[in-house]
């Protein structure tokens, strides 16, 4: 995956969900299991900084719902290739004069596909909408 830095990706998440910043920090809401939750987490206001969006599929399925809502956006698709044995996401555009698609290199777990993918998705959303 290219360079993945997780602070940054989880700030970029933060941003792309509406969390609210507040004395330097975002804090927002999303549908935590409790057993997953630290001493000093709330259901209804999760600090950013102790955020998993990089390493929890609870949290990487609200940003990835939230792309999915977007009219702008097709399809998000990911799919195991047996021939190259691993993981591959794209999301295609909704109209031709939106983006051009994002595709994934091929990656051994469908965790790293899906983040690589989101990752260049929000970079191009920051900068064009």
């Amino acid at each position: 995956m290219k360079n993945l830095n997780e602070t940054e990706f989880n700030e970029k998440c933060a941003k792309f969900l509406d969390y609210k910043l507040l004395e330097g920090m975002y804090y927002g809401s999303v549908a935590i299991p409790k057993d997953t939750l630290h001493l000093g987490e709330v259901l209804d206001c999760t600090l950013i900084t102790k955020s998993r969006f990089s390493t929890d599929w609870n949290w990487l399925q609200e940003v990835k719902a939230k792309i999915c809502s977007l009219k702008i956006v097709d399809e998000f698709n990911t799919k195991y290739d047996s021939v190259a044995k691993g993981w591959n996401c794209g999301i295609t555009p909704g109209y031709n004069d939106t983006f051009r698609g994002f595709f994934s290199l091929t990656y051994s777990t469908e965790l790293e596909a899906t983040l690589d993918i989101i990752q260049q998705f929000l970079t191009w959303y920051e900068n064009h909408v």
